[in-house]
């Protein structure tokens, strides 16, 4: 729910992944929840061209499956930043840099896995107007949502972002 909400957010850009250039990774238009990709060989590359001049902060939705992925985000060819993940639990993440980028029209904004094992999957790519920046004594919590996972009724999913690193266990 909250990823969809920062994904229709008028002020940030999707790049949908359907027009992204491809190398090492196929389409996966299937009953997923949405237009995915899906790392098929080796280290791949995803590239989508930036349609207009602006302040953002590249980021882009990974459905976490795959232990210790490694993905490089580049803009026209130089590392600004490195996602990682190794909760491998199933879910969908999203990756920001923390700091904009000031962008221009044309721009190329890549994507490398760094390494080869595993079943990555990356849905759309994105330029978000803002992230949530953390404050000195503020804690805020955004995009609130709660699922019940399928066939576990005794369990409730609470998600949201937060400008504030932390970890719930239950």
């Amino acid at each position: 729910q909250q990823l969809g909400a920062i994904h229709d957010d008028p002020q940030n850009i999707v790049l949908p992944i359907t027009g992204a250039e491809l190398k090492g990774w196929r389409p996966d238009i299937s009953e997923y929840r949405a237009n995915s990709v899906i790392l098929q060989s080796g280290k791949g590359s995803i590239k989508a061209t930036v349609p207009q001049d602006g302040r953002y902060h590249p980021a882009f939705i990974y459905y976490d499956n795959t232990p210790h992925a490694a993905i490089s985000i580049l803009i026209n060819g130089v590392r600004q930043g490195l996602a990682t993940s190794s909760d491998n639990d199933n879910n969908q993440k999203l990756f920001a840099l923390s700091k904009p980028l000031d962008l221009k029209k044309g721009d190329v904004l890549e994507l490398r896995n760094l390494n080869d094992s595993g079943q990555y999957r990356i849905e759309d790519l994105l330029l978000l107007k803002t992230v949530f920046d953390q404050k000195t004594d503020s804690y805020t919590f955004n995009y609130i949502g709660a699922t019940r996972p399928w066939q576990r009724e005794e369990v409730i999913r609470i998600t949201s972002t937060s400008p504030c690193p932390s970890r719930a266990t239950g």
